[in-house]
């Protein structure tokens, strides 16, 4: 995409989140500027991916209705081959201004160095972003990975990756030959992301495989979400 598609196509993922009702109040503009990001690339050295640039300058990530500090939403994902279509919560950092970005930034390579054993520089490649799952632990751009194209059908190519909370010692999990950490695969990319939760991409296949209709309430039930695993959540009122 160019960039005038980025613009439109998070401009359209934010509104049709507005739409679906997962929103508290109304969109306000971001208070970040390109400005802002390029001085913030030069300090940290990194280059970020040109969507999630649009994104952090089109709209002040908002309250969910299900927390009123968090932006948490629940969507249907497609992470894993053997499982398919499945509920999944979702955290994502609201970002005020470059400063909390940066607060962000320093706190992930703060935990990757004090609490979890991770080597000097095998972390910088990574862009903290939010919590992946019901808080399963850090998501992050691998902003190596970003820049090439991901390909679905292959994890090892997804630039959306998190790291597990439970696990305290990043060098013996995710250390690879190369001296980099590789996180666990999470999503495809950026785009992904926001179709499967701001869009609702999947919810249209996951209504049919299962015979039930998805709304907000629904998706933001956490009785519904967490009972997907004992196959409480199906009905049939379609």
């Amino acid at each position: 995409m160019n960039i005038e598609n980025e613009q439109e196509f998070i401009q359209g993922a934010f509104f049709e989140l507005l739409n679906k009702g997962w929103i508290k109040g109304d969109l306000k503009p971001s208070l970040i500027t390109k400005q802002d990001i390029e001085k913030l690339e030069e300090k940290y050295q990194i280059e970020i991916p040109s969507l999630y640039k649009e994104f952090l300058m089109a709209y002040q990530l908002p309250k969910s209705i299900v927390n009123d500090h968090l932006f948490k939403i629940s969507g249907i994902v497609n992470r894993d081959k053997v499982e398919g279509l499945e509920p999944l919560w979702l955290i994502l950092n609201r970002i005020k201004d470059v400063k909390s970005l940066e607060k962000i930034i320093d706190e992930f390579r703060s935990i990757a160095i004090d609490y979890c054993e991770a080597p000097e520089g095998s972390y910088l490649h990574f862009l903290p972003i939010g919590d992946w799952g019901a808080g399963w632990g850090p998501l992050c751009i691998d902003l190596k990975l970003a820049k090439k194209k991901a390909n679905k059908d292959d994890e090892s190519t997804w630039s959306l990756v998190w790291f597990d909370h439970e696990e305290f010692d990043w060098k013996e999990e995710y250390l690879k030959e190369d001296g980099l950490l590789y996180g666990r695969p999470a999503v495809p990319d950026f785009q992904t992301l926001l179709e499967w939760y701001f869009i609702g991409t999947l919810e249209q296949e996951f209504e049919n495989q299962y015979q039930l209709k998805l709304d907000v309430q629904k998706l933001s039930s956490f009785e519904f979400c967490g009972s997907y695993w004992e196959d409480k959540w199906k009905d049939n009122d379609m």
